[in-house]
Formats: C-alpha cells, structure tokens, sequence
C-alpha cells in the first residue's frame, strides 16, 4: 500500500480553495447589499469556519497508517461532524463577540 501522506497536501488545498470560494460568497453578498436569511447566512457561516481544512490538516501530523484516502474522505466528508462543529464554533464566536461590543458600549 503506497502512502498517503504526499498527496495530502493537495487535498489541504483543494479545502482551502473551497473555504476561499465560500469567502467570495460572502464578499458577492455584501457587494450587491443581499440581506440573506438566517439559514443562509447560518449555512455560509459554518462553511467559513474552516473545519474542513483543519480536519485535513490535523492528518498531516498523523502516522502514515491513519492517513489513508478513505480516513481522509471520512475527515472531511463527515458532514454532520463538520456541520456542527462548525456551527458550534460560529455561534460561540458570535456570541463572545456580542458580549464584547456590549461591554464597550456600557464602558
């Protein structure tokens, strides 16, 4: 079995090429003054996260064992796993910052 591990830098990319796209939706959006709905900015916000790329990333520093095409696939496709990390993330995130522009309008 050949290893995995060269190849995997281009699969990195190819997830950084995917969370550059999701960036320039966001970007067309406040272009054209789109107002989306919750569940799409929802839906783009958990894209923009970064959790694909940082599924294939963290395969970099495993053994060459754990870094097959299929853990890979499984990484980065798990789509309920990437969802709701990434949702989790971007809620946290939106409610620190919240709490941070609360604080400095009160101080």
């Amino acid at each position: 079995m050949t290893s995995f591990a060269p190849i995997i830098y281009i699969y990195i990319f190819i997830q950084l090429q995917r969370l550059s796209s999701y960036y320039l939706e966001g970007a067309e959006w406040s272009h054209r003054k789109h107002m989306p709905s919750f569940s799409e900015q929802v839906a783009l916000a958990t894209m923009t996260t970064g959790t694909r790329p940082l599924a294939a990333g963290l395969m970099v520093g495993m053994s060459e064992s754990m870094t097959t095409k299929q853990a890979y696939e499984w990484a980065v496709n798990s789509t309920d796993a990437i969802i709701s990390c990434g949702k989790t993330g971007r809620f946290m995130n939106d409610i620190a910052g919240f709490k941070v522009y609360i604080y400095r309008l009160t101080n």
